[in-house]
């Protein structure tokens, strides 16, 4: 069981977001499984706020990180714990117009993560599913169609498949 202290270490992050981003990765690789189990414990705003706090640069959250890193368990952990309104406004967010926008679904389509694109999508219902594929970044580009420009054979193939 995850340990009043660190429950108390992310809830914390919420009042004190200045490095917030940073912060939260390094407890989430601290906390490992517990970190599951403190997003399980709070309410699904407090939920929605620590994974929601953004790089102030990037405007990149936690999930894009772990999209970024390729980190499949660290994004598959982060999403179960969620509802399906939860899951989808975590991968709607769009990084900075300086990232050119990019959901987590994008960055995994733009780096090649084909297991990262599957662990997102596997968890999605169908119509969240699509809601999320049809999301366009600057310049209209849709994941499907980054994955083709980037020739990530094996995203066109997940995507197609969902």
């Amino acid at each position: 069981m995850a340990a009043a202290s660190d429950r108390d270490s992310v809830l914390s992050l919420i009042t004190n977001q200045q490095d917030g981003l940073s912060d939260l990765c390094r407890i989430v690789n601290r906390l490992g499984e517990n970190f599951k189990q403190i997003l399980q414990s709070i309410s699904s705003c407090e939920r929605l706020q620590i994974l929601q706090i953004t790089d102030s640069e990037t405007g990149m959250t936690i999930l894009h990180i772990a999209v970024g890193k390729s980190n499949a368990e660290t994004v598959e952990m982060i999403l179960e714990c969620l509802s399906e309104e939860e899951r989808y406004i975590l991968l709607s967010a769009q990084a900075s117009y300086r990232y050119h926008q990019v959901t987590p679904i994008h960055y995994a389509c733009y780096n090649h993560n084909s297991r990262v694109l599957d662990q997102m999508i596997r968890l999605l219902k169908e119509e969240t599913r699509y809601k999320l594929l049809q999301i366009t970044i600057r310049g209209g580009v849709t994941p499907l169609y980054l994955s083709a420009l980037r020739g990530h054979t094996q995203a066109i193939s997940t995507i197609a498949d969902s």
